[in-house]
């Protein structure tokens, strides 16, 4: 069968049904095979048809793609399983399961990537994750060519919360806007909420999520790849001790201005109040000093690591670590709160 004939007997299909306007599942007459059509403007043609000379397992094959009464007509692989955006309803994924779902986009977004296409709509609903447990990156629907010496996109499209702060006119799209719109969709299939929202913290991936999705794209992944390679890696390559410890620190784990500055506060005043034990009970006795300086750190430190789960320690904990997340998060801030409690008796009676 030569390319006419097989176009030809591809396009033969009835519509099995209407999901919107301009949207069908139709199968097809002589094989039975289902799939999606689409009638799109004219100017989507360019791209689409070159999509449609991409094959990767990870991206969702487009058939054919035709001009018909002045619109961009395509035949698209229909992907039986279910959206990141329906998956993720029914509860959070794992980190392992997420970042292995993550790995799948990078491979799909490689490919498109080398063809100098952006897809600039890395959405929950953009994903679909097969009943077979393959990942397929779909709707080309806003993607665009990577343009030479333009300083920014035509239109300002995308979808809010994980569109790209270039996107919106600052400067063109690019490879890295898929980046950024992927670290917003792991903190999604993690906590079930953007950034903005509610930044996951629990590991070495939070830091990749803060990389992905930072406001500079200079300052993000430099490829697809490097990310695809600090995800199989779960940590960014170069980040230093102090960085991470820095980021684990309750009141600074978060990008919000004023959260930062109200734990600089109370940071402040906890010192400060160290600095007055000194006075009032050391007396500057050096042999009394360090004793009462472990007791206010286990005082202060312990129930704070304990309520706010620094560096991730709660899951590390045996038989404790294995419960549920908000049950386990209950447990040990009960438990913090219990330890400041039965910990003043005895700094009265150490210090008197």
């Amino acid at each position: 069968m030569d390319d006419f004939e097989y176009k030809f007997s591809l396009w033969q299909c009835n519509v099995v049904t209407n999901f919107n306007s301009t949207t069908q599942l139709v199968r097809n007459r002589n094989t039975g095979q289902l799939m999606v059509k689409k009638v799109m403007p004219a100017d989507e043609f360019d791209l689409h048809n070159a999509v449609s000379k991409i094959n990767n397992n990870h991206i969702a094959k487009v058939y054919d793609a035709i001009i018909d009464n002045n619109a961009c007509v395509i035949l698209e692989e229909y992907v039986q399983g279910g959206t990141v955006e329906q998956l993720v309803a029914r509860g959070t994924f794992t980190e392992n399961y997420a970042v292995n779902i993550a790995r799948q986009i990078c491979d799909g977004l490689s490919e498109l990537h080398k063809h100098e296409i952006t897809h600039r709509d890395i959405t929950p609903s953009n994903i679909i994750i097969g009943n077979d447990g393959v990942v397929k990156i779909i709707d080309f629907g806003i993607s665009r060519f990577h343009r030479n010496n333009a300083q920014h996109d035509t239109q300002v499209l995308g979808t809010e919360g994980y569109a790209a702060p270039e996107q919106f006119g600052f400067r063109q799209s690019d490879s890295k806007t898929d980046i950024y719109a992927l670290g917003v969709l792991l903190n999604y299939m993690l906590t079930g909420c953007i950034p903005s929202e509610k930044l996951y913290h629990n590991s070495d991936v939070a830091d990749i999520i803060l990389k992905c999705t930072n406001f500079n794209p200079e300052l993000r992944f430099d490829s697809i790849e490097e990310l695809s390679s600090s995800l199989k890696r779960k940590r960014v390559k170069g980040l230093t001790f102090v960085d991470k410890f820095w980021k684990n620190i309750p009141g600074f784990r978060t990008d919000n201005m004023a959260v930062h500055i109200v734990a600089g506060v109370l940071y402040f005043l906890m010192f400060s109040f160290i600095a007055m034990l000194y006075r009032d009970n050391c007396r500057y006795d050096l042999l009394k000093i360090f004793p009462v300086t472990l007791m206010v750190m286990l005082m202060f430190f312990i129930p704070i690591a304990f309520f706010s789960d620094i560096f991730g320690f709660q899951r590390c904990v045996p038989i404790i670590g294995r419960f549920k997340k908000p049950t386990r998060r209950t447990f040990f801030r009960i438990f913090a709160i219990v330890s400041i409690f039965f910990s003043m008796p005895v700094y009265n009676n150490f210090v008197v």
